[in-house]
């Protein structure tokens, strides 16, 4: 009998890691004389456009160690844009590795393949929203796809190894990977984090971590630690930091001397101090004003920013009226620091650090290597942002507002108001918010694009004044407001959105126009919605297979007569699935909805519904995706199983 129990004790992290086994387990029968697990290390020493050298050894259980050497002629190359792979047979056994050179440099960042490359990171959490935490390949492929496609090349796996499944991924995507141990070292952030495990665990954790991941060449760098207390709590800490810090980076180097170490430094002090100067790279959160000044005093070590901007914004939802006071350092309007139902403005503008500040700080210090954006998606836990104790409840509906004073007289907060943080550029559910489109214009400059935000219907506010941004990889946007210029404005030094701060709202259509280098770009228009008409329910994709663990999405939108979308319609839709299929859970990407995810009965938020369906195992044929609203046509989505047993 094998038995096997999980324990999570409270206060063990700061973010939703999910209950239960969540990874992959086997049982493996091996012969007696077998390879010893993790014990594979594939390096490649030299390498040429002509020929490579790849170094490999290993241990048996009985047999000790085994090592050999081999040359492949011409390699191709792991790249981001070509993520080459090869495989080994080791013993019987199948390895998978990739032939290329990385580089960190001091003065001109990361070198891939003799090249320099920007890293373009998002930093990702585990958790896959319905689906838990849970490792699963389809939907761990749809976030990384889903990121890639706004210029994204690299991941940070923050703040711990994630499953298997991602770093094949990486490896199969092309994107670079910041692989990172954990959120703490000897002192505690919560009672019961890493820290209580750190003195007899960490030199066995971290050997076993680098082993087991360490043939993957999507990575690039190994992080030690996160934001580590002992570098943040006070300056008679920090010896104790450098320490610890000096003790993890022999042990990785004694694992792997091909990859440098950093640690993620948020301390506004530290890094000017000898305590923190142990690892390769050094790795700054939320500190662009510091990248020049450390430069200078460290002339020969690298920079990277390992976490940047962290945006709120809750996708569809504006609040035009809550700008706050102009805020020179950034060049545009700040936000205050709460939002009516506990919804973040999409302007983009409730951030640690604006995104245009990070990109313009990054352009003119060639030498930091890029940056990890905190966060691709949203993800669970850490809502304290948003629902502080200290702030007053700000609720439209009077009975939930009452109920919420009472709630934090109580218990020092409300209970029920935002189970999520909202830092991603995709919502919970995965749909993109505007932030995607920043990131997009300045990541992948050659892409034309104009994005117009905020929606453009809002009845009762006729004649006001309502903001319009637009982000574009255009150097210019003009824009109309039923066809009259609202004036055509050059990108602003230092900033990647178009601001037309004095737009008076009338209902039509806001378009935009963009120019690049005087010539016509690209353009968007939005439309004032009508009433909702109808649904419109597409498949991401067109079959599933039918393994019993392959998911597959179906958008749900809201869209008036004409085919607009309603951006404000939260209507009540059921999901009903039948065929060769079954319902799954469905998400709208409302942090502040508590529903059950896996409720077929849900509303949609601010027009979008997404509902996940899986294949029957073994199961081949038709599955229909049904959507219901009362007062509404049905739509349906059809999607085909696929036996993938043969």
């Amino acid at each position: 009998m094998i038995a096997v129990r999980t324990y999570r004790p409270g206060g063990y992290a700061r973010w939703h890691t999910g209950l239960g086994l969540t990874r992959r387990c086997r049982l493996v029968a091996l012969p007696e004389d077998h390879v010893v697990p993790d014990s594979v290390c594939i390096t490649t020493p030299e390498v040429t456009r002509e020929r490579a050298t790849v170094h490999v050894t290993y241990d048996l259980a009985r047999g000790g160690r085994k090592e050999k050497t081999f040359t492949v002629e011409k390699p191709r190359l792991w790249d981001v844009d070509d993520p080459h792979l090869y495989a080994l047979e080791i013993e019987g056994e199948k390895f998978r590795y990739g032939i290329r050179t990385i580089k960190w440099t001091a003065d001109d960042g990361f070198h891939l393949n003799g090249r320099r490359v920007q890293l373009r990171g998002f930093c990702f959490h585990q958790d896959l929203c319905s689906l838990g935490s849970v490792a699963n390949r389809t939907a761990v492929r749809h976030r990384l796809l889903k990121a890639k496609a706004c210029g994204m090349n690299a991941v940070r796996m923050s703040h711990y190894p994630h499953s298997e499944e991602w770093y094949d991924l990486c490896d199969e995507l092309g994107l670079l990977v910041m692989d990172e141990l954990t959120d703490a070292w000897e002192l505690a952030k919560l009672p019961n984090d890493y820290h209580v495990l750190f003195e007899r665990w960490h030199e066995r954790d971290l050997r076993s971590w680098i082993r087991h991941n360490r043939n993957h060449p999507s990575i690039v760098i190994w992080s030690l630690g996160n934001e580590i207390w002992e570098s943040r709590s006070g300056a008679d800490r920090w010896p104790i930091y450098q320490r610890n810090g000096v003790e993890m980076v022999r042990l990785a180097h004694h694992e792997d001397p091909t990859r440098p170490t950093t640690t993620a430094n948020d301390n506004a002090n530290v890094w000017r101090s000898p305590y923190a100067q142990f690892t390769d790279v050094f790795g700054f959160n939320y500190r662009p004003d510091c990248y020049a000044e450390y430069h200078t005093n460290n002339p020969a070590k690298p920079i990277v920013a390992t976490e940047t901007v962290c945006t709120l914004s809750s996708r569809g939802e504006y609040q035009p009226d809550n700008f706050g006071k102009e805020n020179r350092r950034f060049g545009v309007p700040s936000a205050k620091q709460q939002f009516r139902d506990y919804h973040s403005t999409s302007y983009g503008l409730h951030s640690i650090i604006l995104a245009d500040y990070e990109f313009a700080k990054e352009e003119a210090a060639p030498y930091v290597a890029g940056c990890f954006v905190w966060t691709a998606f949203d993800y669970f836990g850490s809502p304290a942002v948003l629902a502080m104790g200290t702030q007053k409840p700000l609720f439209s509906d009077p009975e939930r507002q009452a109920r919420a004073v009472a709630e934090q007289v109580r218990f020092g907060r409300p209970r029920a108001a935002i189970h999520s943080c909202t830092t991603g550029i995709f919502d919970l559910a995965g749909f993109p918010k505007d932030e995607f489109w920043l990131y997009q214009s300045k990541w992948r400059p050659d892409v034309p694009s104009a994005h117009i935000l905020p929606h453009w219907t809002w009845p009762g506010r006729e004649g006001e004044k309502t903001p319009v941004y637009v982000y574009s990889s255009g150097d210019e946007v003009e824009l109309f407001v039923n066809g009259v210029s609202q004036g055509r404005k050059a990108r602003e030094k230092g900033l990647w959105r178009f601001r037309f701060n004095d737009v008076v709202y009338q209902p039509g259509e806001v378009k935009a126009v963009a120019y690049k280098d005087g010539r016509k770009w690209a353009e968007e228009t939005v439309k004032t919605a009508g009433a909702p008409a109808r649904l419109v329910a597409t498949p991401e994709r067109a079959s599933i297979a039918s393994d019993g663990e392959d998911v597959g999405y179906v958008t749900l939108k809201v869209v008036d007569k004409d085919g607009n979308i309603c951006p404000t319609a939260n209507i009540d839709v059921k999901v009903s699935v039948s065929g060769c299929g079954s319902f799954v859970a469905a998400e709208n990407g409302d942090e502040t909805d508590f529903s059950w995810f896996r409720d077929p009965a849900r509303k949609t938020f601010n027009g979008l519904l997404s509902a996940l369906v899986r294949a029957k195992p073994g199961a081949k044929g038709e599955i229909a995706v049904t959507f219901r609203s009362e007062g509404l046509p049905d739509a349906v989505a059809r999607v085909t199983a696929t036996d993938t047993t043969k």
